[in-house]
């Protein structure tokens, strides 16, 4: 919309020029430089002397062309303006209409950095319906995203910030949050984002993503939950590329392609769950559900137990895994926890 309006001026400006100058060049006889340049110095009323004396006919073309051509140059600067403070309040609407959508956020998460990481993981986020909310201090990379991915900007609540600022984090209602990813290119912003979230909220979730591996003790320091090593995982993959060719395509088709069909997910036991004290044969998630738990994390503990036994008693804080589509993941979530 600004931008017609901006290249509608920019037309006639041209315009207005060309005319003036061929104009003079076929009246007046005088090369293109002297015509453009008294062309310029008309159109803009700066009121220098006449390059050459003029003759009648000069006279009066220059007559017109100056009231026609002052009047053109006032009114686009008149609809560039207005078009500058049309915008400035439409921006501040949007602005202030994202910031009371995501003040009634609950339970979402906050993305920072949406950079070559941030945009891999906006993505998932996006597959997965969850409420989110992304923060980065260079606003080309979130409408480059937005471009790309092909959304509104309704689509998305972003923060145009430093993630480092309390003030900025506060925006993105970090004290409603459930966690928080920080996805920056340096291990030194990803550690200060982190520990300032941490100082604004302990009990929140915090995964982040490090570059060099020996700087991972550092995050787990400061109390961040996950820590995602770049030079791991791309080793490990490598690695399998060449040793275990058929895990590696089912984790890429699990994982990585964008229209996969079916989804590694987890579900929390929560305390009022119908299946705490039940065994797993009891509970009889596969008949029920359609879904093979091959993963539980018992609360409290960091491994996790693969192919759990059927005499395994569900408490709370279970942490079970499961492999099945978005919509079998979802009863599955309703089935443990009621909907």
């Amino acid at each position: 919309m600004y931008s017609k309006r901006i290249l509608f001026i920019l037309f006639f400006l041209i315009f207005m020029i060309l005319i003036g100058t061929f104009g003079y060049m076929m009246l007046e006889k005088w090369n293109f430089l002297d015509s453009i340049y008294m062309t310029i110095i008309t159109l803009t009323t700066i009121g220098f002397q006449e390059v050459h004396p003029l003759s009648s006919a000069g006279r009066i073309f220059t007559l017109v062309f100056a009231l026609i051509g002052f009047s053109i140059l006032a009114g686009s600067i008149s609809i560039l303006s207005s078009a500058i403070i049309e915008w400035r309040v439409i921006e501040r609407y949007r602005r202030k209409k994202m910031f009371d959508k995501i003040k009634k956020f609950k339970k979402h998460i906050i993305i920072c950095g949406a950079g070559r990481i941030g945009k891999y993981v906006i993505l998932e986020m996006l597959k997965s319906k969850k409420e989110f909310v992304v923060i980065d201090h260079e606003p080309s990379y979130i409408q480059q995203i937005i471009k790309e991915l092909n959304l509104g900007e309704k689509d998305l609540y972003f923060i145009e910030g430093d993630a480092t600022k309390e003030e900025i984090l506060l925006q993105a209602g970090i004290m409603n949050a459930e966690g928080l990813i920080s996805c920056l290119p340096e291990d030194s912003q990803n550690l200060f984002i982190c520990l300032t979230a941490k100082s604004l909220k302990q009990n929140l979730k915090v995964t982040s993503f490090v570059i060099e591996e020996q700087n991972t003790s550092k995050f787990f320091l400061i109390g961040v939950d996950e820590v995602v090593s770049g030079n791991f995982i791309i080793g490990k993959r490598l690695a399998l590329s060449m040793m275990n060719e058929n895990i590696l395509s089912f984790l890429e088709q699990v994982t990585y392609i964008e229209k996969q069909a079916y989804y590694l997910g987890n579900v929390d036991v929560k305390s009022h769950s119908s299946l705490i004290g039940k065994t797993l044969k009891d509970a009889n998630i596969g008949h029920n559900v359609g879904l093979l738990i091959f993963a539980i994390k018992k609360a409290g503990e960091t491994q996790y137990e693969f192919n759990p036994k059927s005499d395994h008693i569900v408490q709370t804080g279970d942490v079970m895994i499961a492999l099945g589509s978005q919509h079998d993941l979802e009863k599955l979530e309703n089935y443990i926890n009621g909907s």
